[in-house]
């Protein structure tokens, strides 16, 4: 039925599972992630491929950063910013709605209570992944050109490192012919 990967990141390793199960027991590709640093390593893997991302609040944080409970948020936007067409959902306890609130600031399509009842989490992933593929042109078409733009710019360093090199290979060529003979120079 689904052919769409969802990245769940939750750290408690029974809800990870728990979710995993229902969603590939309703056909979605899922990988699983319990930190904000194996997060952004399955991103930085496999970003293009990830359709969705269920993003739990309260994450192990990688290190050097403090825990301030902010490592949903970072990586919420994180995805907006560098993988925007992720379609992100929060995935928070019932105290957090307040944070909740921050992530759909930074970019997050809704949120879905921990604990709640199975159906709603996969309803709420059904429309988050009729967004996702009524923007698949688009985001298609976007890494196309980003393609052509990348060409563009490796012909143009190529081109630049040639004419940077011009004024030598002149020089080289007229030491290697000798100066040109008087009353034979053909500039205008």
């Amino acid at each position: 039925m689904a052919n769409i990967r969802i990245l769940v990141i939750e750290d408690d390793l029974k809800l990870n599972r728990n979710l995993c199960g229902i969603l590939q027991e309703k056909g979605y590709d899922v990988q699983a992630a319990r930190s904000e640093r194996k997060a952004e390593q399955k991103l930085r893997k496999s970003g293009v491929a990830i359709g969705i991302a269920l993003v739990d609040m309260s994450l192990p944080v990688k290190v050097g950063l403090p825990d301030d409970g902010e490592a949903g948020l970072r990586l919420i936007t994180l995805m907006t910013e560098r993988y925007p067409w992720i379609i992100t959902i929060v995935y928070t306890g019932h105290g957090a709605i307040g944070n909740a609130s921050r992530c759909m600031e930074a970019g997050a399509f809704s949120y879905c209570p921990k604990g709640g009842d199975p159906e709603e989490t996969v309803g709420t992933i059904k429309k988050a992944e009729a967004k996702y593929k009524k923007a698949q042109p688009y985001w298609k078409t976007i890494r196309e050109m980003e393609k052509k733009i990348d060409r563009i710019r490796n012909d143009l360093i190529n081109v630049t490192g040639t004419l940077d090199r011009l004024p030598d290979q002149l020089a080289d060529m007229q030491r290697e012919v000798g100066p040109s003979p008087e009353g034979t120079d053909s500039r205008p």
